[in-house]
């Protein structure tokens, strides 16, 4: 496969101002913003009319009460925002992350490079997709950080930043998803290379798919919950065999 070698910057990245432009990833805006906190100088995250209707505002404000001066420049709390960087100060902070896991991962990546330890409480203990969290800190520690679950509600990361390492990306079974559905629906066989080795966040996805072969759908609420983002494919697999099942907890 491809190999990409990348040239770290200890936590600092470049100083200076600049504007991010992220087209109309709501993924890349969250992360970056964080990212953004760690550089001295003013960063823009923005990015298309779609994008600026993706919230941060959870981020943000998050952001804030670890010390990263942040500001929602668009509207409904959404981007464009204005990062003066150059440090994240560190401490606890409550978050609202029913709406997003995105908002979680963002703090937790910057984290190791704060001033003191980051602990990061849940609001009423709600997480939307919760193993998009644990493959975050999956990936911290594999880069060497302090990361952990303290609770099924807190988590915690301790100062001291990242160790450069050889990387296999996993494979996105999110991704290869539509093939298996392709498969199901039609009653047919696919093969998807490079899928020997699933995770354990990825177990009621691919069950779900399997099932569905056999014209079973018992997964499906529980692949919606933590799959929000398949709920578009799993919805019409669901409506190709009739079924009678609810889509719920699916906010986004």
């Amino acid at each position: 496969g491809d190999v990409w070698r990348v040239q770290g910057v200890a936590g600092r990245p470049r100083a200076g101002e600049s504007t991010l432009d992220v087209g109309a990833s709501g993924t890349a805006a969250r992360f970056l913003t964080a990212v953004a906190a760690l550089r001295s100088g003013t960063s823009i995250v923005d990015g298309t009319a779609r994008l600026r209707e993706r919230p941060v505002v959870e981020l943000v404000d998050a952001l804030r009460v670890l010390g990263v001066d942040a500001v929602i420049e668009g509207v409904n709390g959404c981007p464009p925002v204005r990062i003066h960087g150059g440090a994240v100060l560190g401490g606890e902070v409550e978050i609202d992350a029913s709406r997003s896991s995105q908002y979680v991962s963002a703090l937790l990546l910057v984290a190791p490079f704060a001033a003191r330890p980051v602990v990061v409480h849940l609001r009423d203990g709600r997480l939307a997709s919760r193993p998009y969290v644990d493959v975050t800190l999956d990936v911290m520690r594999d880069f060497g950080a302090q990361a952990a679950w303290q609770t099924a509600s807190v988590l915690a990361v301790e100062p001291g930043g990242y160790r450069a390492r050889r990387f296999a990306i996993e494979p996105d079974v999110s991704t290869a998803a539509y093939f298996f559905a392709a498969a199901a629906i039609t009653g047919g066989r696919v093969v998807v290379e490079g899928l020997a080795v699933l995770e354990p966040h990825d177990g009621p996805l691919t069950e779900f798919l399997f099932d569905s072969g056999d014209g079973k759908l018992e997964g499906f609420a529980a692949v919606l919950f933590v799959h929000r983002s398949a709920s578009p494919l799993f919805s019409y697999t669901a409506h190709s065999f009739s079924s009678q099942e609810a889509c719920r907890q699916v906010g986004h």
